[in-house]
């Protein structure tokens, strides 16, 4: 760690310029864990495992949920796990019970949409609004 981005440094710095009774505390941002949603498209994915692998990410990929098989190749490559949750035949809220439970298994800090093609329903969309998801 660099004396820039050490924790007890940057306390001290800031300590410096405020008032006496200020309090201060620095946390540490852990790195966050993240779910990815994808379709059909590479490019996206490709980026993001290629960032995680090289942990230049700032975050770690738990896991890739595809609703087509295509990208489950590229997942194996990079060691992360795939799963697929179909749409076909399925409600949308079927469709979106199952990622759900899918995403819940890895409890992400983060769900990133990488050219993920499904319309997701706005109750859907709200569960990731809270803030501590």
């Amino acid at each position: 760690m660099d004396e820039i981005s050490d924790p007890q440094n940057i306390e001290m710095a800031i300590t410096k310029v405020l008032p006496t009774d200020a309090i201060v505390k620095v946390n540490p941002l852990p790195e966050k864990k993240i779910v990815v949603l994808v379709t059909k498209e590479y490019h996206c994915l490709s980026d993001i495992l290629t960032r995680n692998h090289f942990k230049t990410l700032g975050a770690s990929v738990q896991c890739v949920i595809g609703n087509h098989p295509d990208l489950k190749s590229i997942t194996e490559r990079f060691s992360i796990p795939f799963h697929l949750v179909s749409h076909e035949n399925k409600t949308r809220e079927e469709f979106e019970a199952e990622l759900m439970k899918q995403i819940d298994l890895n409890k992400p800090d983060y769900l990133i949409l990488a050219k993920f093609m499904r319309v997701l329903s706005p109750e859907f969309y709200w569960i990731f609004q809270i803030e501590d998801y």
